[in-house]
């Protein structure tokens, strides 16, 4: 176990950490709080703002967006409210993600960072608009791992999902432009063979 304040690692009989001194959660409080509810509490969180009536839009956000829609030659005021609300959703699911607290303890950390790489698993064919949230989540977990924690298994369980979350997107990124060139050169291919069998 490792202290949340300072990464010390922490006798498990101990009441406070013997470098800082914050008093140490008991056992059963921690293994609840640290390996069972971050997974379920962000996936609960972001169902609520899922199932958020539309009533709930901030009007600012609904003339904002009705602005804009109007600039466009629309004036369908419904659809600028649905607008905003989905997008106010969406940019609230993004904060939620970004500013959730991470776990304390190695493990629960990696069990965050497994749920997090399976997400983003799931979104490889069909990337939504929280994807690069999660990604940037997944840089955040690896960054506090090395930290705090760069001596222990759940590091190196953490730096794999970060490493194939990075392989992955150089793939991406590697087929992205392969399939912008494609054309060129598969005309490019074209015109060498009609030279060599002419």
């Amino acid at each position: 176990m490792y202290c949340s304040q300072c990464g010390q690692e922490i006798i498990e009989t101990a009441r406070f950490c013997s470098n800082c001194g914050l008093p140490v959660p008991q056992k059963e409080e921690l293994n609840y709080v640290m390996n069972h509810d971050a997974v379920e509490n962000i996936q609960q969180k972001l169902k609520e703002i899922d199932n958020r009536k539309k009533d709930s839009v901030k009007k600012d956000n609904v003339l904002k967006s009705a602005i804009n829609v109007a600039k466009k030659g629309v004036t369908a005021i419904d659809s600028a409210f649905d607008h905003s609300f989905e997008e106010e959703k969406l940019n609230d699911k993004k904060q939620l993600i970004l500013d959730y607290p991470l776990p304390t303890s190695p493990k629960a950390l990696a069990n965050f960072a497994k749920y997090i790489d399976s997400v983003i698993v799931s979104q490889k064919r069909k990337p939504d608009a929280l994807t690069d949230t999660w990604k940037e989540k997944l840089k955040q977990i690896y960054h506090f791992a090395e930290k705090q924690f760069s001596t222990t298994e759940a590091f190196v369980e953490i730096k794999k999902y970060y490493n194939d979350n990075d392989r992955r997107e150089k793939r991406l990124a590697i087929r992205s432009a392969i399939g912008e060139y494609a054309p060129f050169l598969l005309f490019a291919l074209l015109l060498v063979l009609c030279f060599f069998l002419a």
